[in-house]
């Protein structure tokens, strides 16, 4: 089963893509801030990371980084409003305006491309 960590700071959008995400199948975790998102990370590796639009410049970029320096990284998912700085730090990065289903399938298939070693 895959998993995913859902990073975000309005509840009501954790709530559907947490419904997403286990109603495809994934184990969800969820963190509100930076410094859980950290520690649940380094409890157990994730799949996927889900990074919502309103968590802060310099917390995503933090994260991602951080991330990226592990020997398996996550795959990680950026959502954004309007624009973003730093995309290139995220695997794919999509519109909050995508919908949760979309969401869903580009963490499918990040997660299907790594297994194929892509």
């Amino acid at each position: 089963m895959p998993n995913a960590l859902l990073l975000g700071t309005v509840p009501e959008l954790l709530e559907q893509r947490r419904q997403a995400f286990e109603a495809a199948g994934y184990d969800v975790r969820i963190a509100h801030d930076l410094k859980s998102a950290l520690r649940i990370v380094g409890a157990a590796p994730c799949d996927v990371i889900v990074i919502g639009h309103a968590v802060g410049e310099r917390a995503r970029t933090s994260l991602a980084r951080t991330l990226k320096a592990k020997p398996r990284p996550p795959k990680i998912i950026c959502l954004y409003l309007a624009a973003i700085r730093n995309a290139e730090e995220a695997d794919a990065v999509l519109q909050v305006t995508s919908g949760v289903q979309g969401l869903v399938r580009t963490a499918d298939l990040l997660i299907d491309a790594a297994a194929d070693g892509h």
